[in-house]
């Protein structure tokens, strides 16, 4: 658990509106020989810190911070519509409440009050974005009660608040929502209907062929396009289609509207979403990240650089658990042997992402180690991450072929409009001694909140100053391999020399009577939650497609032979009649006669689909402790699986 001390907050990128506040400008390391600059706001610098009150969290403008204390109280530093607060200065709202959530758009900001009694607004409103009716002034420096949204009005009090380019909206307990301001692409969830197309007051999002609207449990909002989450683990999009960021691609004006739901997405359990100004994330009960929308400058995280990609595809390097089992199944294929309970065990440890977030074309993950993932746009460092010079990065282009002899999988490039782009999600390692809880970005700067780690909170295995390759994998949380990918000439070799050495079957192991096998809550080796691990297995081969990191993530094998596969005394016992088990691990194909296969062979029964096929049954029935089952019981498992289909018409 991280420490108890007071929260430590840690900015990234620009400062040109002096959003950063008092906070001093330092250099942090980043490895053996690279630095990042950042800005760390000290203790004794914020006027919280005088009143005995601590930061709960803060949220951010195109050009202003805004932070909220334990004690409801709000502050600002930045520019917000012109008006310039240093180096931190408070927000006055006329209520005998206190405030317990804020959300800003391009230059508003949102603050719900406790009990969700009331929802203030403050900011520019050029565009309705305010929901103060049409009396309202352009620009109000103040907070000011939104009176459409108050209880005894939308018939029950306001649970969350969300803002985004130029609209906002507001969910209230019955999950109902309301939205207001900018409606020119339908973000507001209803088509526009007058010149201009605005909302000035709030107003109620109804869903299309449905004679009861979902119960709606979490909002995000982007540049022109929103998301909802329902109780269901549900995901709806509306809002402009021009990149796919909701769905089927549509470059006609109006957007979509009303809601429409993520069919991609219907078999598995959502628990978090995100918008950024051309994309959208949402993130599975198992760990799992899902991105559709814009990749022109990298935000989707699936190693190359596309222009739109309308259907939910894996941000497979994040997806640690697979990873982790992928080693697992490497370890059973060469022979090695583990404990009865060991594999539960090391998956039962394995960390996982647990929120997500989106902000311009960036995106960034917090997994429950307390690391902070980013991917995007980095022309500013607003990523976490240090740039690189782009003299010496790849040029890639959206739809453009790049360089002669140029991977794909490049994590860095630069484009026509930008000189830094990550297209895989990379750890933001100077902050590897603090435990990350809460973060928030605009397109040019990034807020990271948390807590320094202390020496029992740190990870076994975890990142040491001297050695942070991308490459390095650690136990609790496994880095993706994808990032130093190997050619597929030399990924074919291993697997032809993996493929030709038989080891020994795998043990069964088997769980303790009455007990469950371990691991994370809602995790997809979790066995209460079966379906749903089937589902989203499912739902990864839907997204597979030839630009998919997954296809590497899942299938490229470790650089070492186990020395069992060296050693010829262990290679002489090893030589025994073939099970099920071994047979649905792939050791060995069908009628082989317990002899091993030429390494011609030996290639094809281990394509990267067969291996990644295996990976994901050896992480199931590994949580299930479903070894040394007889064939009949696994009857189900066993049956074919549908045909992946590429989003590009390939197979």
């Amino acid at each position: 658990m991280p420490s108890a001390d007071a929260p430590l907050l840690v900015g990234f990128g620009a400062n040109y509106f002096r959003n950063m506040g008092p906070a001093k400008r330092v250099s942090l390391r980043h490895d053996e020989s690279t630095k990042i600059k950042a800005y760390v706001l000290e203790a004794g610098n914020a006027p919280w810190d005088e009143q005995d009150d601590t930061l709960l969290s803060v949220d951010t403008t195109a050009s202003a911070t805004v932070f909220l204390t334990r004690g409801g109280k709000i502050y600002m530093s930045g520019t917000m519509h012109g008006r310039i607060e240093t180096p931190i200065t408070r927000t006055i709202i006329p209520l005998p409440l206190k405030c317990v959530e804020i959300s800003c758009g391009r230059h508003f900001g949102l603050a719900r009050m406790e009990g969700g009694l009331a929802v203030c607004s403050w900011g520019a409103g050029h565009f309705g974005q305010l929901g103060l009716g049409h009396d309202s002034a352009p620009c109000i420096n103040h907070p000011t009660v939104i009176e459409s949204l108050l209880p005894h009005v939308v018939g029950a009090p306001i649970k969350g608040i969300c803002a985004g380019y130029w609209h906002a909206m507001a969910l209230t307990e019955a999950g109902e929502i309301y939205s207001w301001g900018c409606n020119r692409n339908s973000q507001c969830g209803m088509k526009p209907t007058k010149d201009p197309p605005t909302l000035t007051a709030p107003q109620r999002v109804r869903f299309e062929l449905q004679r009861t609207n979902p119960k709606i449990v979490k909002l995000s909002a982007g540049r022109s396009h929103s998301v909802a989450l329902d109780d269901k683990g549900a995901v709806y999009c509306w809002g402009s289609c021009s990149f796919g960021q909701c769905g089927p691609v549509g470059r006609r004006r109006g957007g979509t509207a009303p809601p429409k739901q993520v069919e991609a997405l219907t078999q598995v359990q959502i628990v978090d979403i995100a918008a950024g100004d051309a994309h959208t994330l949402s993130l599975t009960g198992g760990g799992r990240v899902f991105g559709w929308g814009g990749g022109f400058e990298g935000q989707l995280g699936i190693g190359s650089i596309i222009q739109l990609n309308p259907k939910p595809k894996l941000v497979a390097d994040l997806d640690f658990v697979a990873l982790q089992a992928n080693r697992e199944f490497k370890s059973q294929q060469s022979g090695g042997s583990s404990s009865e309970l060991g594999v539960h065990d090391r998956l039962a440890k394995v960390a996982k992402v647990l929120s997500i977030h989106a902000s311009g074309n960036s995106s960034y993950a917090t997994s429950s180690a307390g690391h902070v993932y980013s991917w995007g746009c980095n022309d500013v460092e607003s990523l976490g991450l240090p740039k690189l010079d782009p003299s010496k990065l790849v040029y890639a282009e959206p739809g453009l072929p790049l360089p002669t002899g140029t991977s794909i999988k490049s994590g860095h490039t630069h484009s026509f409009d930008s000189s830094h782009n990550v297209a895989l999600p990379k750890r933001v390692d100077c902050l590897q001694d603090m435990h990350i809880t809460h973060i928030s970005a605009s397109p040019t700067f990034l807020w990271c909140i948390g807590t320094k780690r202390v020496d029992e909170d740190k990870p076994v295995n975890s990142f040491s100053m001297e050695s942070r390759s991308i490459s390095s994998v650690s136990i609790e949380e496994p880095r993706s391999p994808t990032a130093s990918v190997t050619s597929k000439k030399s990924a074919a070799s291993k697997m032809s020399g993996a493929s030709s050495t038989r080891g020994r079957p795998p043990q069964s192991p088997r769980m303790p009577s009455g007990q469950d096998p371990p691991g994370p809550v809602n995790s997809p080796i979790n066995s209460d939650n079966e379906t749903t691990t089937r589902a989203e297995e499912s739902t990864i081969n839907d997204s597979y497609d030839e630009g998919s990191t997954s296809r590497h993530s899942a299938g490229v094998l470790s650089s070492e032979r186990s020395k069992s596969n060296r050693n010829p005394k262990t290679l002489e016992d090893s030589k025994m009649s073939f099970d099920t088990s071994s047979k649905s691990l792939g050791n060995v194909s069908e009628g082989s006669g317990g002899e091993a296969k030429s390494p011609s062979k030996a290639k094809k029964i281990f394509s990267k689909k067969s291996f990644k096929k295996g990976v994901a049954k050896f992480a199931r029935r590994a949580s299930h402790g479903a070894f040394g089952k007889t064939s009949e019981s696994l009857e189900g498992e066993n049956q074919k699986k549908p045909k992946r289909r590429s989003f590009f018409g390939g197979s």
